[in-house]
């Protein structure tokens, strides 16, 4: 596999995008006013728009991580995909993998009833 292939089905944690669009992006938690521009689609939503579309719980969309920009323009939502403005596209030069290391929101209760020493009550 090249890193300009889509992640593989199931692999929720990893994208490619193009790296000529990711100035000023990084790693947070999602905040009031992030929106994302929709592939296939014109203008953007906001981002808690998208994560409810999602059945992304709402006490769960707070702490979403995503990979922004400052002025909150959405580029990638781990688990869910790119949005369309750091999509790679047939004029994508250069492509950089980038990857989400952790649990997603929906995983740690999940994970956590795993762990030894870990207690929900």
């Amino acid at each position: 596999m090249t890193d300009t292939e889509p992640a593989p089905e199931g692999d929720r944690k990893w994208q490619v995008l193009d790296a000529d669009r990711l100035a000023g992006a990084s790693m947070r938690q999602a905040r009031p006013g992030d929106r994302i521009e929709l592939l296939g689609k014109q203008g953007s939503q906001p981002l808690r728009k998208y994560l409810s579309a999602r059945r992304v719980d709402e006490p769960l969309r707070t702490f979403w991580p995503v990979y922004a920009r400052e002025d909150g323009l959405v580029l990638w939502v781990p688990g869910y995909g790119p949005g369309k403005t750091a999509a790679v596209t047939e004029h994508t030069t250069r492509a950089s993998k980038i990857e989400f290391i952790g649990l997603l929101p929906d995983e740690i209760l999940e994970e956590g009833e795993n762990e030894p020493g870990m207690q929900f009550v």
